[in-house]
């Protein structure tokens, strides 16, 4: 990370302030802390005292000097630490400038870390000017303009090195030694072999140490100095993508060792091998810099080990998707969806070492189990693409196994309904087989959708039937989304306050799923907001309010009920007059319209604060003081409100047939 040189850079700055100067110790080429004294004895140059024991001499030596001592690389001797504390203690004028991947935890220390040089702004690398204020540019044109003088930062290099920088974490020795490389290969070049950084990363200056000659050496030091759990438990953590938790080391790194993994962790982040990093649980969360981590994944495979830790990394996560897919029909979804977005590269990770090894049964169990997460984070095109794949290769897998990923690819085929419904109808007949009602559920629900428009009879026998075994296998989300089906298929039968009650409700079971009933813009032509728009047109604004409001707030069974068409709910029909009357009339302020409009193109509050250069908590009352005024409680409501307002003056907006 650069720490010797900057404390040298540091040294030079406040050399003058200190009577005795500054004495530089590098413990680099010692590793017995035994040894610590003497190398301060000969390196001060100490003479006299023969007879007494080292600490004591140096203590006379430098009590009543004013000096500072650069020690570096003190993780070579930690043990040695007590006898810097006694220095300090007996010393008053002296003063100790320490370089260490390891703090000494002594009470006079005052730590500061050393961090990776700092990036570009991605958003503003068009600029040379600008990229060359980011610490890690500068250092890159620096260094390999001492190897070429003519190289220059420009426009048209100017992102290869940024991006250059980036992907070397913005580590010094990584920056430097790909720096010099520009001698000799163009800086595409050098991009494209970063993907495999290690190799090319050699021959930094010969008058460095030897553990500078390349990344490698320098991370391969500072592993000599693990002690051997440590340094097996190093290499393993390496099959962590994205971080890990404590819980997930113990079961992955050190289940079949006496370590303790707390124990084992901590060492390696304060040896710096590892790094705390940000969580959103009460879990602490862990992981590497990349570079560090290339090299700890060529030592596992060195050690012939990867392939069963990468088989307990699956184990452990295929454990933990399961856990939470069992989970979302619970109050603990939210944590659950925020536990699944941190650990989404180890995820990522199962799939392709599960597609790789051709363990089919664990590809099936990870792609059903993360399939709802792929939904609720709005990534189901790539979902779609593991899910296709593990269906590819699992034709004669169990029906047990195959049948819930069906009605996953069925609904997210896009374009192609001859496809998704012969995809819902083999996974209805094989959950049928085995008496799988959630997927019963979900493939009925599809096959109800693909014929909403072409046959709104079977349609509703399709949905009615997919609710019904949504309830009974208690499937909340599913329940949510056929009832949002039911209410578009009321609104193309024309019952139009019976499909306001039921968006009501799919929205308020949705919401306790941090599934936001999605507001669309006047362009936006999907089925649902299509719907919501007509709904909106032909109740009017009060009508509309109303229904929406008494379906969000009907007691879950009575819903169900409503919605299965087993209980009727009088309904006071808004006179004809009144229909519509008030879609065009708009009661906000300039400013509440502008939040709107910005609602309705599906900006968040904070991006809405962003785009009106206000600050987020004005956003948030301009969103409330809205709904207050509309009588409305949802996004979704001012987003239908906008599009009807927008286009009172021209021809309907297109109706579902």
């Amino acid at each position: 990370m650069g720490k010797t040189r900057l404390a040298l850079a540091a040294a030079a700055v406040v050399e003058e302030e200190f009577h005795s100067g500054v004495m530089f110790i590098n413990l680099a080429p010692i590793r017995d802390p035994g040894l610590f004294e003497h190398t301060l004895i000969q390196t001060l140059g100490l003479r006299r005292f023969q007879a007494r024991p080292p600490l004591e001499r140096l203590s006379r030596h430098l009590a009543d000097r004013h000096i500072l001592l650069l020690l570096d690389n003190f993780e070579q001797v930690m043990a040695a630490s007590p006898s810097v504390a006694i220095l300090l203690e007996s010393c008053p004028r002296l003063h100790v400038l320490l370089t260490s991947r390891e703090a000494l935890r002594l009470e006079a220390e005052r730590e500061f870390p050393v961090q990776p040089l700092a990036l570009p702004d991605p958003e503003g690398v068009s600029s040379p000017v600008v990229l060359a204020r980011a610490p890690a540019v500068a250092l890159f044109v620096a260094r390999a303009r001492s190897m070429q003088p003519e190289f220059a930062l420009t426009r048209d290099n100017g992102r290869t090195v940024a991006e250059i920088c980036r992907r070397l974490d913005g580590l010094p020795l990584a920056i430097e030694l790909a720096a010099a490389r520009v001698k000799v290969l163009p800086l595409q070049a050098i991009l494209t072999r970063l993907s495999q950084r290690l190799p090319l990363l050699v021959g930094g200056p010969r008058d460095l140490p030897g553990r500078h000659q390349a990344l490698r050496s320098a991370i391969a030091w500072s592993e000599d100095l693990l002690e051997p759990e440590e340094r097996t438990v190093f290499r393993r953590l390496a099959v962590f993508a994205g971080g890990f938790t404590l819980e997930a080391a113990q079961a992955v790194a050190t289940a079949d060792l006496s370590a303790d993994a707390l124990t084992v962790i901590t060492g390696l982040v304060n040896k710096s091998l590892l790094r705390q990093e940000p969580s959103k649980s009460a879990e602490p969360r862990f992981g590497m810099l990349e570079t560090v981590r290339e090299y700890a994944w060529e030592q596992l495979t060195a050690a012939g080990e990867a392939d069963q830790t990468r088989d307990r990394h699956l184990e452990y996560f295929l454990g933990l998707a399961e856990r939470a897919k069992g989970l979302f029909n619970s109050l603990q979804a939210h944590n659950w969806v925020a536990i699944m977005e941190q650990e989404y590269e180890n995820f990522r990770g199962v799939l392709g070492w599960a597609s790789e090894r051709a363990y089919t049964d664990p590809e099936l169990r990870m792609a059903s189990a993360i399939c709802t997460f792929w939904f609720l984070r709005g990534n189901v095109g790539e979902g779609y693409k593991w899910v296709d794949a593990a269906l590819a290769r699992s034709r004669e897998a169990s029906p047990a196994l195959r049948a819930p990923l069906l009605p996953v690819a069925s609904a997210w085929t896009h374009g192609d309904e001859e496809r998704a419904a012969a995809l819902a109808e083999e996974g209805l007949a094989l959950a049928r087989s085995v008496g799988d009602r959630e997927t019963m559920s979900r493939c009925l629900q599809n096959l109800g959708v693909a014929h909403l428009q072409k046959d709104p009879p079977l349609a509703k026998a399709y949905l009615t039937e997919g609710l019904a075994h949504a309830r009974d296998a208690d499937d909340r989300n599913r329940i949510g989304l056929a009832v949002q089906a039911l209410a578009m298929l009321a609104q193309i039968e024309g019952d139009l306050a019976r499909a306001a009650r039921l968006h009501g409700s799919a929205e308020a079971i949705l919401e306790s799923f941090g599934l936001p009933y999605s507001p669309y813009s006047i362009a936006d032509q999907t089925l649902l907001g299509r719907s919501i728009v007509a709904v909106l047109r032909g109740l009017g604004q009060e009508a509309f309010g109303a229904a929406w409001a008494e379906g969000r707030r009907m007691p879950l069974k009575v819903m169900i009920d409503y919605a299965l068409g087993r209980v009727a709910i009088p309904v006071s029909a808004p006179p004809a007059s009144a229909a519509g009357k008030d879609a065009g009339i708009s009661p906000l302020s300039r400013r509440e319209s502008e939040v709107a409009r910005l609602v309705a193109q599906g900006l968040s509050n904070r991006e809405i604060a962003k785009t009106l250069v206000i600050s987020e908590r004005t956003a948030d009352a301009h969103v409330q003081h809205i709904l207050n005024k509309l009588g409305f409680n949802s996004r979704a409501q001012i987003a239908a409100w906008v599009a009807v307002s927008q286009s009172a003056a021209t021809a309907p907006a297109p109706v579902p047939r």
